[in-house]
């Protein structure tokens, strides 16, 4: 997610991955300033410094569940979830 005033530390890290001819899908509230160093970008309203990673959340996860379900992996049963959840 590219917003605010680590934008500048962010898309050093994604002019790395470019490096590696990876894909990029960026979540940013300025696309105009970002969308030339991604493949992807996904556009949240600017809305404040603490609405914004919430409303950035939202797309992060659809796209986890169309990626898994296009995949076909299970989206209801994640793998291994009994070890990563712990009981009180």
């Amino acid at each position: 997610m590219v917003t605010g005033d680590d934008a500048a530390k962010t898309l050093g890290n994604v002019k790395e991955f470019e490096a590696r001819d990876a894909p990029v899908v960026v979540v940013t509230d300025s696309p105009d300033d970002v969308g030339q160093y991604a493949d992807h970008v996904l556009d949240v309203p600017v809305a404040g410094p603490r609405l914004t990673p919430i409303l950035a959340n939202v797309q992060l996860q659809l796209v986890s569940y169309w990626v898994a379900n296009r995949l076909g992996w299970s989206i209801d049963k994640p793998r291994n979830l009994a070890k990563s959840v712990t009981v009180e």
